[in-house]
């Protein structure tokens, strides 16, 4: 216990040091504001101390404390005004209750009056305020004795380190506040600098839309050919004009074929022409629409009802670019850029034997 009024002062100007060095190491205040009170309590003898902060709902509840168990520290809980924590909270005056035995305000909460029943305890609270506002209380117990009778220098020391730890949580909360404004303005920054994919005709938000024009995007700048797979009625020959708008051969023609509404035969010529006299009727030499797409991209739709004869003609052209007219023999090579639809199991279809792999 500390003696003499020369070494009493010698040790709180010590203790302050050493309190204001934990205090500004770090601001992590749960563990600055517990080593502090370690610090305070070892250097000056006390028992017991704790910091009491009011939380977002309004109600006063321990921070941390020194001297009490897990179990003893959960119980810290107080009404803004409830006990000697709350009024002294409500009124931002310190208090000092010589003997906790004998005064009806002190709550008890932790137990301290049963602890020590031959011995008489003192409680002190103090306010902790930053900015003109009150933000918790800083409380310590300690022995009586005939030497220790007067708390007026104990309560001096109490104040100057709530004063202390107020102010570094003022500091410890702006920063947390800016670090809150901080990541919320980087969120909102990312989810505006998110790439939004749109395609003609097409509008979609969905993480789902998203993805398939973001891959319409992604195959675009390509000349891989692209296969569209989805129920008829889908937009798939939307995706396919999408596809050919966002492709360098978007000034080329852009041609549609629907295979499922033309004969074999007619599909022969309408997608490689004929030569005069190829066949009945042909009066003249036509051009197919694997050449008028020269250049741009040509779309077949409904690719799954085809024929497993003309898949054999078609896989040729789409391997080599290269075909003859129906009535021909002469190979006409090409630049198309193949875009293929179907509403069809293809995979089902090739383990069926329906169509070529």
């Amino acid at each position: 216990m500390v003696s003499t009024h020369h070494e009493r002062a010698s040790i709180e100007l010590m203790t302050i040091y050493q309190v204001s060095k934990i205090l500004g190491s770090s601001l992590d205040v749960h563990k600055t504001f517990r080593e502090a009170l370690n610090v305070l309590l070892s250097m000056m003898g006390w028992r017991r101390g704790a910091v009491i902060l009011q939380t977002e709902e309004g109600l006063l509840c321990g921070m941390c404390a020194v001297g009490l168990s897990k179990d003893e520290s959960a119980r810290l809980n107080f009404e803004v005004g409830e006990g000697i924590v709350g009024k002294v909270f409500m009124s931002g005056v310190a208090a000092v209750v010589p003997d906790i035995a004998e005064e009806p305000l002190f709550l008890n909460r932790t137990g301290a009056v049963d602890q020590s029943p031959d011995e008489t305890i003192a409680y002190l609270v103090t306010p902790i305020k930053a900015d003109r506002r009150t933000l918790g209380v800083l409380t310590m117990d300690r022995t009586v004795t005939s030497r220790t009778s007067v708390f007026d220098e104990d309560l001096r020391l109490l104040s100057m380190v709530a004063n202390l730890m107020g102010q570094n949580l003022l500091l410890h909360r702006g920063v947390s506040a800016e670090q809150g404004r901080l990541y919320e303005e980087a969120r909102r920054l990312s989810k505006a600098l998110k790439p939004v994919y749109q395609v003609d005709m097409a509008i979609g938000e969905s993480s789902r839309m998203q993805q398939v024009f973001a891959e319409v995007h992604q195959a675009a700048p390509t000349k891989t050919t692209v296969l569209l797979r989805g129920e008829s009625g889908t937009g798939k020959e939307v995706i396919a004009r999408a596809i050919h708008n966002l492709s360098p051969r978007k000034n080329a023609p852009f041609i549609r074929v629907n295979c499922a509404a033309l004969t074999e035969s007619l599909l022969e010529s309408e997608l490689f022409g004929h030569e005069k006299g190829a066949f009945t009727g042909a009066v003249g030499t036509r051009k197919g629409r694997f050449e008028m797409a020269h250049g741009g991209t040509l779309f077949l739709d409904e690719i799954g009802d085809i024929s497993a004869a003309f898949q054999a003609k078609l896989l040729r052209v789409l391997q080599e670019r290269e075909f003859e007219r129906v009535g021909g023999t002469a190979p006409i090579k090409v630049d198309v850029r193949m875009v293929l639809a179907t509403n069809r199991n293809l995979e089902k279809m090739v383990a069926a034997g329906e169509f070529r792999a």
